[in-house]
């Protein structure tokens, strides 16, 4: 019988590693933390990825299955390092939602706590404006281009 390695947790909704390269250094961004609690912990771990190395978390937008697993990806990360982790996000990210039915009734939906992500040793950055990625690096650098190829 062979020795068949455990499969990543696949689901619904979203969750990427995001590198951004410049000359001097990589920042590695955890975008959008899946619909799981576990999902992106179990992934990295099977893919032999430091997730206590990221540079921060981006949330694209406030929905349960792009924010569950934030609070683990917290706990492994600041249970590994002394810095706080920073999250970048859209003020709105925070808001309370619910589902409306063509009956009308409503449902609440899971919400993102700012509290609690602050108690896991997060620090918020909030930002309403667009921005390419939250970091001083550049993602396109022409002259690294230029540079390190033949066309």
């Amino acid at each position: 019988m062979k020795n068949i390695p455990p499969a990543p947790v696949a689901e619904h909704g979203f969750s990427a590693l995001v590198s951004i390269f410049s000359r001097e250094k990589t920042n590695t961004f955890l975008f959008d933390g899946g619909l799981s609690e576990n999902g992106v912990i179990h992934n990295a771990d099977l893919l032999g990825i430091r997730i206590d190395q990221i540079s921060g978390i981006i949330l694209s937008h406030g929905h349960f299955d792009h924010f569950t697993g934030l609070p683990n990806v917290l706990k492994r990360t600041s249970s590994e390092r002394s810095s706080t982790v920073n999250i970048f996000l859209h003020p709105d990210a925070f808001l309370r939602r619910r589902e409306i039915y063509p009956d009308g009734k409503r449902a609440r939906l899971p919400f993102l706590a700012e509290k609690l992500l602050k108690e896991l040793g997060a620090t918020i950055d909030k930002n309403s404006e667009a921005k390419l990625f939250p970091t001083d690096a550049p993602f396109f650098a022409p002259n690294y281009w230029r540079d390190t190829t033949k066309y």
